[in-house]
């Protein structure tokens, strides 16, 4: 059943299309490297090879060794300068982080964060490193260069911001409109949703295919398009525009009002057992702290925040306010604003539903599946778009283009792979060359695409070049310096081994596809006239 008449469809189809090709190649690179950013813990874990665990923000905090004695021993000498905010957190290598934060004058005259950043054994609590200086001039944790290198891809392309920002969030409302239109565009949604792509023609089979896959992934498509534009906008447009409004444009007091912290001491002077807050925030949330923030430790009168990951089956995790005095609890701290509300609740569903990281790896796996699938989507429909006016001379070079992309995304983050690993084992810049190799495929690619004009030619070729490069890179993980199977067996590392097995089978299923491909007899030939959706 249609929703709207025949003519407003078709201005819809024109604008679902429109609003598809202009930055659906864009659309497409967003995609791609968002279905691969949803697994960046567990990449973190294979691409780097001392990481014995994943990285602690997406786990709980391992604290079976009490935290109270720690924190009276590291703060004994600490000038008080220094206790204005303390941080617990885990590191990306598995060890325990404590940084005690103040502020202090640069040579510039200006004032900045300054900071004592402690690491610890996360079992002994042992001090493995101490270190000092303002922030800008800390050296950042360990951290895997190519994961950060696709995340920062996905979310601003690399751009300066806020440019790169607006252009992500601009891409968002292009998708939002790409799948409210593709719903209205189904005429029949429910038999849609059980489409038999037929084998009479290329193109049809294509077209059955993409409102298979489509009609499954609108919903999906919706959520990560709305999602995205909301955090590409919400700071770089919301937050200055309510500042300039209400605060003059001070955001810092915009902040201070939605989120006020003050305490008024029970028991001046007296500190609470940090170990007892902790266990009775876990015992609240259900579930070990995953990072403690300690406000204003150098007065009488102190807040300590206990933030929690979501517990299994839920969405949102919580975060419990107590009077660091006392240990008293105060209350659960709302995502934004002083009481829970609506609002509150609607913003703080925006990062478990774009992110997918509400369920571990189970709900993980399900959105990198939605992610690939909305992928195929996006692809498949800029090729449909262009087929059906591949005769005429502008759109004639726009179906190499659409080929060249589709591929040349996932060559070049594999490209982004072959500049990180050797620059690891090597000990060299490897941000450098994490961006050199993909840069470096990216005009590979591009003079590939000058030189090989034929559409079939040109897509062989790119099949090829991608079933290797799968093939390669746990060759070269474990090459420089990663952990063997026998290693990551002893580790229970489970997850790395599952990467590089993944790698293996997409290897060996694209040549049994192009094999396929091969010895099946072409027995229908791809006609340029398809029905109109």
């Amino acid at each position: 059943m249609s929703f709207v008449a025949k003519a407003p469809t078709q201005r819809l189809l024109a604008v679902h299309g429109w609003s598809g090709t202009i930055l659906g190649l864009f659309l497409y690179l967003i995609v791609v490297t968002g279905a691969v950013a949803v697994f960046a813990g567990e990449l973190r874990t294979w691409s780097q090879p001392g990481q014995d665990r994943q990285p602690l923000f997406d786990r709980p905090l391992d604290l079976d060794r009490p935290l109270d004695p720690t924190l009276a021993k590291l703060s004994e000498n600490m000038p008080e300068a220094y206790k204005e905010e303390i941080q617990i957190s885990g590191r990306t290598d598995g060890q325990l982080q404590i940084v005690f934060h103040g502020h202090a004058e640069t040579e510039q005259g200006e004032t900045e964060d300054t900071r004592v950043r402690y690491v610890l054994d996360s079992d002994t609590h042992e001090v493995l490193s101490r270190e000092q200086g303002f922030r800008s001039e800390m050296p950042a944790p360990p951290r895997s260069a190519l994961v950060d290198f696709i995340v920062t891809l996905h979310v601003n392309l690399h751009a300066p911001d806020p440019w790169g920002l607006y252009m992500t969030g601009i891409l968002g409302f292009v998708m939002v409109i790409a799948t409210v239109s593709g719903l209205i565009l189904h005429r029949h949604i429910i038999t849609d949703l059980f489409v038999s792509p037929r084998l009479s023609s290329r193109l049809l089979n294509s077209r059955d295919r993409h409102i298979l896959a489509g009609t499954w992934s609108l919903p999906f498509g919706f959520i990560l398009a709305f999602t995205g534009a909301f955090f590409s906008f919400a700071v770089t447009i919301g937050v200055p525009v309510i500042a300039f409004a209400a605060f003059g444009g001070d955001t810092d007091r915009l902040v201070e009002v939605l989120q006020p912290i003050e305490i008024v001491a029970d028991s001046p002077g007296h500190t609470a057992s940090i170990d007892g807050i902790i266990a009775d925030s876990s015992a609240r949330a259900g579930i070990a702290p995953s990072s403690i923030r300690l406000a204003d430790y150098n007065a009488e009168a102190f807040s300590v925040r206990v933030n929690h990951l979501p517990r299994e089956g839920g969405i949102n995790g919580v975060s419990n306010l107590y009077d660091g005095s006392t240990g008293k609890f105060i209350s659960i701290v709302p995502f934004v604003g002083t009481t829970p509300s609506v609002g509150s609740s609607f913003a703080s569903l925006m990062g478990p539903l774009h992110f997918g990281n509400f369920g571990g790896l189970i709900s993980k796996l399900v959105w990198g599946a939605l992610g690939a699938a909305l992928a195929y989507v996006t692809l498949s429909g800029l090729q449909l778009w262009v087929r059906r006016r591949a005769e005429r001379p502008a759109w004639a070079w726009m179906n190499n283009t659409v080929i060249l992309t589709g591929y040349g995304v996932p060559i070049t983050m594999l490209g982004a792979a072959f500049g990180y690993f050797p620059a690891l084992g090597l000990s060299a810049d490897a941000s450098y060359w994490t961006a050199f190799g993909f840069l470096g495929s990216a005009a590979a690619l591009v003079v590939l695409g000058v030189l090989v004009r034929k559409a079939a030619r040109l897509t062989r070729i790119l099949q090829w070049t991608m079933i290797v490069a799968l093939a390669i890179t746990p060759c070269l993980r474990l090459s420089f310096g990663g952990h063997s199977w026998f290693e990551l067996m002893q580790r229970q590392d489970v997850i790395s081994l599952a990467i590089d097995l993944i790698f293996w089978i997409g290897a060996v299923w694209g040549v049994l596809s192009m094999l396929k491909l091969k010895l099946s007899p072409n027995k229908t030939k791809e006609t340029l006239s398809v029905p109109a959706e």
